[in-house]
């Protein structure tokens, strides 16, 4: 019978729980093992099976597995928030020369690619060590490295070697990470022979070598990450520093920069406000100038009404001089009814103007002797009766009623 353990059966209690250790365990009868664990931030599966870990941590940090306990590690949001993984296989008999393997050690390294801080065994150095050609094929899974720490030693105290090629692999895409190993490195791939020198009964042995001995070699790792985790931190501090003055000099630039344009605009500002007040002061000058001009073409205009003024008046009595009153009245007169006719074939007499002729008549009249006004006031009559009745029609009764009235000097038509 296959049996499901999720969160609400297993670890259910544990919501508050921030470390957890499972090692050397068998649960190779579950399907499934889910750890639903919201505050965990350390978790270490070694020596340990299960088909498939499905895991709910959102605050997790630090992972320390082995290879062989976390082939069915899952999580459904990813593993982007930790920051350091420490992985290991204790199966080294296994593992090493197992070249078909190196898809499963490829697959749980692109699991926790976001990490900053890697360690890697001597175990699993040596079984990549073995197949490092097929690795190479593939791409780094590591993006973000901040550090990179091999441990050479094994169990049986002896050192593998790590080749550059190796180490120059997971350093491909995290240039500036700081990588740290206890023993040197060979420039080259170590030979077949050196590889695959531990037999089966060695590979047994170091197993076992390596369960007696997991609480000593485990203080020493934690006390080495521990150093490791300081130095970071005090490059992280001086980037940081140098960061922020950097900052710092780029604000100031950036200060003086704004001042220096504000400056400017100032400055063309003012440039532009005496331009305009020039300008101003051109258009009003402009204007006066040609106010003058209007001034004295006005006054050349009055004076030559008024010359043409006195000219009229001197024709005027050049003309009563010379004529006789008889040819005067008889000017007068058809003058005055010329003047009359235009005014009533317009058909839309000019009342001032006939105003105007009945004045000129009474002025003309008072120049004559008292004894020609009757003559000259029949003669008018005469001529106005005659031709009012040539242009009875052009306007109605009204309009000729208003005439007289305006000439003022016609009775009895």
């Amino acid at each position: 019978m296959v049996v499901k353990v999720s969160a609400s059966t297993f670890f259910s209690k544990c919501v508050n729980l921030k470390d957890l250790t499972l090692h050397g365990i068998e649960m190779r009868d579950l399907e499934e093992l889910t750890l639903c664990l919201p505050q965990l931030s350390n978790l270490s599966v070694t020596n340990s099976f299960c088909n498939v870990l499905n895991v709910v941590t959102p605050q997790l940090q630090n992972l320390t597995a082995s290879f062989d306990s976390i082939h069915g590690l899952y999580c459904r949001e990813g593993f982007s928030y930790l920051e350091k993984v420490h992985l290991s296989w204790f199966n080294t008999y296994f593992c090493v020369g197992k070249e078909r393997h190196l898809s499963k050690i490829i697959g749980v390294l692109q699991k926790f690619h976001t990490a900053k801080f890697l360690i890697l065994d001597a175990s699993i150095i040596k079984a990549l060590s073995s197949c490092v050609d097929q690795l190479l094929l593939e791409p780094c899974p590591f993006n973000n490295l901040k550090c990179l720490k091999m441990n050479t030693m094994l169990v049986t105290r002896s050192h593998v070697v790590v080749p550059v090629q190796l180490k120059n692999y997971f350093l491909d895409k995290s240039p500036t990470a700081t990588f740290i190993t206890d023993y040197p490195q060979v420039p080259q791939k170590r030979s077949s022979q050196q590889v695959y020198d531990d037999d089966d009964a060695g590979a047994k042995k170091m197993a076992k070598l390596d369960l007696q001995k997991q609480p000593a070699a485990d203080t020493t790792i934690i006390t080495q990450e521990n150093e490791l985790l300081d130095a970071n931190l005090q490059m992280q501090d001086q980037v940081i520093s140098k960061q922020e003055a950097m900052l710092e000099a780029k604000i100031q630039m950036q200060e003086q920069a704004i001042t220096k344009q504000k400056a400017m605009f100032e400055a063309k500002m003012q440039m532009q406000d005496q331009v305009i007040t020039k300008q101003k002061e051109m258009f009003e000058a402009k204007i006066q100038m040609l106010d003058n001009v209007i001034a004295e073409q006005k006054a050349k205009i009055q004076m030559q009404d008024n010359v043409i003024a006195e000219q009229k008046e001197r024709i005027h009595m050049v003309e009563v001089a010379k004529l006789d009153h008889d040819k005067l009245i008889s000017y007068v007169i058809k003058s005055k009814i010329a003047e009359l006719k235009v005014q009533v074939e317009s058909g839309n007499p000019d009342y001032e103007v006939i105003r105007s002729i009945g004045s000129e008549i009474k002025s003309i009249m008072e120049l004559i002797p008292d004894s020609l006004r009757p003559v000259m006031d029949a003669q008018f009559c005469f001529e106005y009766v005659k031709w009012k009745s040539l242009f009875l029609t052009h306007i109605d009764v009204s309009q000729w009623s208003k005439i007289e009235t305006e000439l003022g000097i016609i009775n009895g038509v």
